[in-house]
């Protein structure tokens, strides 16, 4: 799907690049691990749709640039042996200059009137290739050139197909790790509500020491499943957005 509204594409990019800072080592894109949590939670709330992140992850690819540099080569190799009349044709002729005598008879002369005059004559011959074996060869190179092509043009359609599949996998994993990370984000708050009240009641000795650590365990743990569901999510924002600036290498 070709995006028609380049204002909404551009839009998208600058939202990008206000939540990541990149910085160039040698040949490589390094994403900046600084980016806070309220930035990529306010990326990943409002999500752009998945195929306008697959078209702007194409355009901005360098295995994609790559692709069609070999395409535009093949094609003119082709163009190049198509368009190799001159091989095929060659012009020969020759030019003079010279005086001459013309007679004119005329009837009511009684003899005929001789005029000098002076000429310019020339002459333009075409030479064409007609061996068989050139024109054999030459069909055959054709061939070739248009295999050439079309497996460049395959290959391009092909890393079309690896960059889309590798952005929607890291959109669907951004998605799943954004919304894991929320209901347990929620669930830690329920929890700390809870250990909070049964701290109060555990001092005025309404419950007992075993009760109270039971809350305090589980609050731990999902602790510990908040922060680790916390990495995965800005791990897989980063992936995100790493493959949308266009850093995917073929595998």
């Amino acid at each position: 799907m070709k995006i028609k509204n380049y204002n909404y594409l551009s839009a998208i990019i600058l939202m990008l690049l206000s939540h990541i800072c990149l910085a160039q080592t040698d040949t490589s894109i390094t994403v900046s691990e600084e980016v806070t949590m309220e930035e990529i939670m306010a990326f990943v709330i409002d999500l752009p749709p998945l195929e306008t992140l697959i078209e702007i992850a194409i355009e901005e690819s360098e295995l994609m640039k790559s692709k069609e540099g070999i395409i535009k080569v093949k094609e003119h190799e082709l163009l190049r042996i198509k368009n190799d009349w001159l091989d095929i044709v060659s012009f020969q002729g020759n030019i003079g200059y010279g005086n001459g005598l013309l007679g004119v008879n005329q009837s009511n002369l009684t003899s005929d009137v001789i005029t000098n005059t002076s000429s310019i004559r020339f002459n333009l011959g075409v030479l064409v290739n007609l061996s068989p074996a050139y024109w054999v060869e030459r069909k055959h190179e054709i061939n070739i050139r248009k295999g050439h092509l079309a497996y460049a043009e395959a290959m391009k359609n092909d890393t079309k197909t690896f960059i889309a599949e590798r952005v929607t996998l890291a959109y669907l994993q951004l998605e799943y790790y954004r919304d894991i990370f929320r209901q347990t984000s929620a669930a830690y708050e329920l929890n700390r509500s809870t250990l909070k009240l049964a701290q109060k009641k555990f001092l005025e000795g309404d419950i007992d020491i075993s009760f109270y650590n039971d809350i305090q365990l589980k609050n731990n743990k999902i602790q510990l499943e908040v922060e680790n569901y916390k990495f995965n999510l800005k791990r897989s924002y980063h992936d995100l957005i790493r493959l949308i600036k266009g850093n995917i290498k073929a595998e």
